[in-house]
């Protein structure tokens, strides 16, 4: 390649990252725009190493797929289905469950650590970072996702 065909590239790759770190964010209303999918408990639809895209938690409904802070494990995120919004007074907690977990995530009951409730009757709406980008063509709904691409990152996770 030329020197100006690889000046090009550099500066298409640049203003990609800043487009990604920079624009995205503030488009799509999250902090956190692309979220990689950890374990096993959104079999089939979501695998571990998936990157999903998120959007601001807006009009959450039954059925919707929240990413939201773990309480167990600092700087983690869970990617679970709602099938319960639930009120009490001015605040909202979703009921979330894993598609492939036999439970619902407050089947424990109330769980408090220092700096959180856990499962308490559910998700409180405070610790919802987004929902999970969904397409609707025709009758069906598709979650937005780059499969294993988040695999790279899971494994450099690993490393640190």
């Amino acid at each position: 390649m030329s020197d100006k065909t690889d000046l090009l590239l550099a500066f298409i790759v640049v203003v990609a990252i800043v487009f990604s770190v920079l624009i995205v964010p503030r488009l799509l209303g999250v902090q956190y725009p692309l979220v990689v999918v950890e374990g096993r408990s959104m079999l089939p639809l979501l695998v571990s190493g998936d990157l999903v895209i998120t959007t601001k938690a807006t009009n959450v409904r039954i059925g919707d797929i929240i990413v939201y802070k773990s309480c167990t494990s600092p700087g983690s995120f869970i990617i679970h289905r709602v099938v319960d919004i639930l009120r009490r007074g001015q605040e909202v907690f979703y009921v979330t469950k894993g598609d492939n977990n036999p439970y619902l995530d407050n089947a424990l009951g109330e769980f408090r650590t220092a700096n959180c409730i856990l499962w308490a009757p559910g998700v409180p709406e405070q610790r919802v970072i987004g929902k999970v980008l969904t397409i609707r063509i025709g009758s069906t709904e598709y979650v937005v996702k780059i499969p294993l691409l988040g695999s790279i990152l899971l494994e450099l996770k690993q490393l640190i």
